[in-house]
């Protein structure tokens, strides 16, 4: 894949956002409203960022194969490296889920380890692992899109694209999360697009010289959501794009390598910043309120935990046992 140092810090950025965002998995904190607003911020527009990011690394990877069979090869990989750990952390949280709601507060726990199976399988969006549900969708996308570009690659992304728009007007099933499903299609197959025509799109309207009005506009649909009145999340997402890219291209020095260090840990942190936020939440409740000042003690112990113990997981594993370290 040729990589785009932007792309890494955009994804880095995005991953900040969602760890953010879990901080808080439901319901509000008392004397807390300013984490009210930054997450109705973050939920407006971080995963329609997050899946066209995703799409942008496909789309720039992407070369035709010789053969059909090293396509149905490639697909075989990328469904194992997702649905691998999509399964395993989801049938351990289930049963961690069970086993410590008799000795410390959980939030969301399943009733009983079989529906908890069944809804990671049946309904990944409700289930006790529901932040998993990205992965599951992503997984989705690689049973379909690459098909699609070995077959054409230059019109299939464009005929998804317009295939998904008119799909989202209706409403759909949250059945395999085809919900889901559905919605971050255009978001995908536009971050496709974007990948591959990254070299003309990232000199021209997405260069650095226009950060700042982009900045603007997504900031400016950021404020008026959060104060005035709700806008539709495809398009604060859809601005957030541009605004998140031109910027990423210019941003330097530490803050850029900062970024850049996350964007390169982005599927080790989405898997576990959850579980790690979880188990900090929880023995902080032992000792400390969950309300008022007190709260920003749990957003930096929360947010840190979130995102660099992940990091610390993977780099052990990949010294002590890198075929583990490969699907996280």
């Amino acid at each position: 894949m040729r990589r785009i140092v932007a792309l890494d810090i955009a994804k880095g950025f995005a991953i900040i956002c969602v760890v953010l965002g879990h901080v808080v998995s439901r319901g509000t904190v008392a004397g807390a409203e300013w984490y009210s607003l930054l997450k109705t911020a973050l939920y407006s527009f971080h995963m329609p960022l997050f899946m066209s990011l995703s799409g942008m690394a496909l789309g720039l990877s992407w070369r035709h194969r010789s053969s059909w069979g090293q396509v149905s090869e490639l697909v075989k990989s990328r469904i194992r490296t997702l649905m691998v750990p999509y399964v395993i952390f989801g049938l351990a949280i289930v049963a961690g889920k069970l086993i410590l709601m008799r000795f410390i507060h959980i939030d969301h726990p399943p009733e009983n380890f079989l529906n908890g199976v069944l809804d990671i399988v049946l309904y990944p969006a409700m289930s006790a692992s529901v932040f998993l549900w990205y992965i599951q969708v992503l997984a989705m996308y690689f049973l379909v899109f690459p098909w699609l570009l070995q077959y054409n690659a230059s019109k299939m992304p464009w005929a998804l694209l317009g295939i998904s728009i008119i799909l989202n007007q209706y409403g759909w099933t949250p059945l395999l999360n085809m919900a889901g499903f559905v919605e971050y299609l255009p978001f995908f197959s536009a971050g496709i697009l974007m990948g591959q025509n990254w070299g003309k799109i990232g000199a021209t309207i997405l260069a650095p010289r226009y950060s700042i009005i982009w900045f603007f506009l997504f900031s400016l649909a950021i404020f008026y959501n959060g104060f005035f009145e709700i806008l539709p999340k495809w398009f604060i997402g859809t601005l957030s794009i541009p605004a998140v890219l031109s910027i990423a291209q210019a941003v330097c020095g530490r803050l850029a390598r900062f970024l850049e260090f996350f964007g390169n840990h982005t599927f080790s942190i989405y898997l576990m910043n959850t579980i790690f936020i979880g188990l900090a939440k929880a023995l902080l409740f032992i000792f400390i309120p969950w309300r008022d000042a007190y709260f920003i003690i749990y957003f930096i112990i929360l947010s840190v935990s979130g995102l660099m113990l992940p990091v610390l997981i993977k780099s052990l594993l990949s010294r002590n046992c890198p075929n583990v370290s490969a699907y996280i």
